[in-house]
């Protein structure tokens, strides 16, 4: 019988990606695979490096073409789902934005989010049906009561969570004028493009919303001295705009560091505005109050705004906050219920927790291609490429070198992904009720995870 090829998994935002990646690892690991896991720029950057596999993508953009058919022509194999893809406007103009034929073309796989998005993209790429699987999202089987835990009953105020979903309008370090015009670039959206009047309004409407919710916060904080608000900003936002919001009332503050789970368990209920979070904290059972002041329109996503309680004015929902229940066993398990038996109509397996499972039963059935000298030859190019091209980088840099600029991008770099240890990495697996495992370094903060045999 043939080894099992590696599985590799690349994490590009490590709040939004790791644990449920490595949940999906555990089972690989306890299925007698070996896994590595760690920084997604690294492996594009250095493919060459790693050892052949099964490559486990977050998104198959047009910008991941290249990549796809490099890996293809060193004989890894790719499978891909659409971090993404959870809250979209609408299937149709997802499957317009943000599939790209010709990159999925190369996957294996392509794992939908559930009947409504796959058949979109069916309709208007049909060449690539075979490719697309309806599995659900592994982010959300880790919010199964098995392994969310319980509520933390010593905090003693009541305590909202707003969360925060406007990188576009408040990005880290470019001006909202650049980020909003790598929106275009980023989905080749052209001047007589039939989707340029729907993604202009789209970006006024998140301008709006996001002046609208920073205000709405403001009250919030205002109007309740007495609770604990909690703001949440989005992994690729700007924060320091919230940190300095939170700092001006004592009853509030800005947190990123972990995953917005962490926060599930302590709130009495989020605050947010069409944010995919909503689909999360309603999961675990965490009540979502949606604040929608343009009322309900194209813009909004209606998959988070569908498990959450609407409000169309500032006045409504202060009122509604003022009335908070504190969250309770059964309130809790309640509105996780309702939240599984709604989205369960556009997410596969989101019921019984069952995306990993599916994803995994497809990986299983993948057989790398047998190893040749091309591959080899590709693999050596590959290196030589890469290598004078940093070369290139590193000398332009030198000549022209923008200290604030580098600065930034780091800094932000280290926002959305700030390393994982392998301290983190035992202790989530073990969380997730797997045991005979170790975990070894293997390079520039990946990490290798394999199976032990049991006495």
């Amino acid at each position: 019988m043939s080894e099992k090829p590696i599985l590799i998994f690349p994490i590009e935002i490590k709040s939004r990606e790791f644990p449920a990646r490595l949940f999906l690892a555990g089972i690989a690991v306890e299925n007698g695979y070996r896994v590595v896991l760690g920084r997604s720029k690294i492996l594009h950057r250095k493919l060459y490096k790693f050892p052949r596999g099964i490559i486990i993508e977050n998104d198959a953009q047009p910008r991941s073409f290249s990549f796809f058919a490099r890996a293809q022509r060193m004989g890894f194999k790719t499978v891909a789902w659409d971090e993404e893809s959870l809250v979209t406007l609408t299937d149709k103009i997802y499957a317009q934005l943000r599939i790209c034929p010709k990159t999925i073309a190369l996957t294996e796989h392509f794992f939908c989010r559930g009947r409504g998005d796959r058949e979109a993209i069916k309709e208007f790429y049909p060449e690539i049906e075979g490719q697309l699987i309806e599995a659900g999202n592994p982010r959300l089987d880790i919010l199964h009561p098995k392994w969310a835990g319980d509520i933390k009953k010593d905090v003693r105020k009541t305590t909202i969570l707003i969360n925060s979903r406007f990188s576009i309008v408040n990005p880290f370090y470019i001006s909202p004028e650049k980020a909003k015009g790598n929106v275009f670039k980023k989905f080749g959206i052209t001047k007589d493009s039939d989707l340029r009047a729907h993604v202009d309004g789209w970006l006024e409407h998140a301008q709006s919303m996001f002046l609208a919710f920073a205000n709405l916060t403001e009250v919030i904080a205002q109007s309740f001295p007495e609770y604990r608000i909690i703001i949440r900003p989005h992994p690729s936002e700007n924060h320091t705009f919230w940190l300095n919001l939170a700092n001006k009332y004592q009853n509030c503050e800005s947190f990123y560091e972990g995953t917005a789970s962490d926060w599930f368990l302590t709130a009495d209920c989020l605050v947010h505005n069409s944010c995919t979070t909503a689909i999360e904290a309603s999961l675990i059972g965490l009540p979502a109050y949606s604040y929608l002041p343009s009322g309900d329109n194209i813009y909004d996503a209606e998959l988070p705004n569908s498990v959450s309680r609407r409000f169309y004015d500032t006045d409504s929902i202060i009122e509604a906050l003022r009335e908070l229940p504190r969250l309770d066993e059964r309130s809790r398990e309640l509105t996780a219920l309702k939240a599984r038996e709604k989205l369960s109509k556009s997410i596969f397996g989101v019921q019984k927790s069952q995306s990993s499972d599916k994803i995994f039963s497809h990986i299983q059935e993948i057989v790398l291609p047998k190893f040749n000298f091309r591959m080899l030859g590709w693999r050596l190019y590959d290196a030589v490429r890469v290598n004078i091209s940093l070369t290139k980088q590193y000398l332009i840099s030198l000549k022209n070198r923008n200290v604030t600029l580098e600065n930034a991008r780091a800094g932000y770099a280290n926002q959305k992904y700030p390393g994982i240890s392998q301290d983190e990495i035992t202790k989530l697996l073990e969380k997730f009720g797997y045991s005979h495992f170790k975990v070894t370094r293997f390079r520039d903060d990946w990490h290798i995870i394999s199976r032990v045999k049991r006495d």
